[in-house]
């Protein structure tokens, strides 16, 4: 469990945030001050006080509820009120009180390490990631390495997949606990640092949802069932879902109708091809159910951004996936299809032009999918820029590398170094599956 911390009175320089009214949308200053940091607690009967906030070799992010009521947080209790102090490397200080915090996810929310959303009342710049209200903390509970997530979203950037949500490795502590190893990413919504959509012109954003209801999501089944959730508008009027319905069904009848021209009409099939390209590489388990997004712009519908990879790069436990684990033997899970699981791939692929772009993608980023495992590639370099997080999380904040701490999660191995053994092995044996399936030639 999360270790308990109080940090020692003293009197620190930090560049002090000065934030207008307007938020991002006005100009800031900054200004140097030297000073006391000290919490200005929603609660200072029951509040844990930081009586510093510390730099660190990642930002801190620093996280008081109201009444301390952080440890006992689930996703039922909804927002609640909190003070909220990001410190960046260079000890540049973001401080803003009265904001909200709440547990996120869906299967993450039952983890023991909770991921969070964190929601500011105004617009506010966040460690050069952009400007906005709402920002996520993923826990990576799930995923022993702590960069599954991390991994696929950096993927998605490095093939120009728009919208790729910016992301930074930081450390959390909530009500005076030390949490450990968190991403901070922008979450998936409209917005101008965002998904720069235009709602009132008859842009949208939608999550494949085959199955999940929750309650205030519009949801639209098509003839053929594909199923959507409607994120952006949130509240859609019935002329706004009357006409995502328009060119849903518009989508479902090209595709059913094994049109292609028709299904060119509607998507953007760079878009569509790189997205299917990144799942199926990455062979994430939501991808069929959950977790799939698609934005309406400007006429033209598009795939992504990319989101949630903790299941995913072999990260499946055997008795709850068996199908995920296909191998003639059993005992692999990086041989056969996934992403084609998805309705909508399902039937993109059937398509022999679809399945064309698809090849032409893959052999455009396969050095990139390559220098993953290769010394001093991607998974060596976070295992080395992070190896001080790393070792903290799972030292001092007191999370094991091989607990299982979810059904879903496959049995992790015995030691950190195993286990990011076992995702180069995966990584590699997915490779040369993926170059046997789409007929890569070098």
């Amino acid at each position: 469990m999360p270790k308990k911390i109080h940090i020692m009175a003293v009197c620190i320089t930090v560049l002090s945030l000065f934030i207008s009214v307007c938020g991002c949308g006005s100009a800031q200053s900054y200004s140097e001050t030297e000073t006391a940091v000290s919490y200005s607690g929603a609660s200072s009967e029951t509040s844990p006080y930081y009586d510093e906030y510390s730099a660190g070799d990642v930002p801190q992010i620093y996280i008081s509820t109201k009444d301390n009521v952080g440890s006992s947080l689930e996703k039922a209790d909804g927002h609640i009120e909190a003070d909220i102090v990001i410190v960046d490397t260079d000890s540049s200080t973001l401080q803003a009180a009265d904001s909200m915090i709440k547990v996120r996810g869906n299967s993450t929310a039952e983890g023991s390490k909770k991921p969070y959303n964190i929601k500011f009342n105004e617009e506010l710049e966040v460690l050069d990631l952009g400007c906005a209200k709402t920002w996520c903390l993923l826990a990576c509970c799930f995923d022993p390495t702590l960069m599954r997530n991390f991994l696929v979203t950096d993927l998605a950037y490095n093939m120009g997949l728009q919208y790729t949500p910016d992301q930074k490795v930081v450390e959390v502590y909530l009500d005076g606990t030390f949490l450990g190893c968190y991403n901070i990413i922008e979450k998936v919504e409209a917005g101008s640092d965002r998904i720069n959509i235009n709602t009132e012109n008859g842009d949208f954003l939608i999550e494949y949802e085959a199955e999940k209801e929750e309650e205030g999501t519009s949801y639209i089944n098509t003839e053929h069932n594909l199923r959507f959730g409607v994120r952006e508008p949130e509240e859609p009027t019935a002329a706004q879902l009357a006409s995502i319905t328009a060119v849903l069904e518009n989508l479902d009848s090209a595709l059913t109708a094994h049109d292609y021209h028709r299904v060119l009409e509607v998507i953007d099939e760079e878009s569509f091809a790189k997205y299917y390209v990144l799942n199926e590489f990455a062979k994430s388990v939501d991808i069929a159910y959950s977790s799939v997004f698609f934005y309406y712009k400007d006429g033209i519908l598009y795939a992504g951004p990319v989101w949630d990879y903790d299941q995913s790069l072999g990260n499946a436990w055997d008795e709850q996936y068996p199908d995920y684990y296909n191998s003639e033997d059993g005992l692999n899970s990086y041989e056969g299809k996934r992403a084609s699981w998805n309705l909508v791939y399902n039937y993109l692929l059937q398509f022999d032009e679809f399945r064309q772009a698809v090849r032409f993608w893959y052999s455009e980023y396969h050095e990139l999918f390559e220098s993953l495992t290769s010394d001093g590639g991607f998974i060596d370099s976070f295992v080395n820029e992070y190896a001080s997080v790393i070792e903290r999380n799972f030292g001092e904040a007191g999370w094991q590398v091989d607990a299982q701490y979810s059904y879903l999660m496959r049995i992790p191995d015995a030691t950190y170094e195993e286990n990011v053994d076992y995702l180069k092995y995966w990584v590699n044996g997915r490779l040369t599956w993926m170059d046997e399936y789409l007929e890569y030639k070098k």
